[in-house]
């Protein structure tokens, strides 16, 4: 699956494809790739499970001019506590293309076209680490708005409302 936003490209990403696996190598060697997760080839495999189940979650490599550039997440949550049902959606980028504000570009206009593509929410959920200043201000730049701490997982949660 191909998601088209405006200025990116997001493609699923395939465990079975040499390149995708490359890119991945790339991505957990990343300064501070423990910020977006601890285990970050288990959390993909893990999406790719819970795609089959809910036709939702998933892991795409982000390209920007036939780059790869990063991972986004897309999480379905049927059952929150804080929201009935919502969508997360979650973002590290490679070290050399950080400071771009591709961060901000891509969080805003995925946010748009999960919104478009998933009627039925009316927000899309990021929750960040606390110690990952760099991607609170990306959410804030894209229009994401603080909704609370999360002390269990040091995390702020920020919303992005249609």
């Amino acid at each position: 699956m191909i998601i088209k936003l405006d200025d990116f490209i997001l493609k699923e990403f395939d465990i079975d494809d040499k390149n995708d696996l490359i890119f991945l190598d790339k991505l957990i060697k990343s300064n501070n790739s423990e910020l977006f997760c601890r285990n970050i080839k288990k959390y993909i495999l893990t999406n790719i499970e819970r795609r089959r189940e809910d036709g939702i979650t998933n892991s795409y490599i982000c390209i920007k001019d036939n780059e790869d550039i990063g991972l986004a997440s897309v999480n379905y949550h049927p059952k929150e506590d804080k929201f009935d049902e919502e969508i997360e959606i979650g973002l590290i980028l490679l070290d050399n293309t950080r400071g771009k504000g591709y961060g901000t570009i891509i969080e805003r206009e995925l946010s748009e076209k999960l919104l478009e593509m998933y009627p039925r929410f009316n927000m899309i959920v990021g929750r960040i680490d606390k110690d990952n200043l760099p991607s609170l201000k990306a959410v804030q730049k894209a229009g994401f708005e603080y909704v609370s701490s999360n002390e269990k997982y040091n995390s702020d949660e920020y919303v992005f409302r249609r």
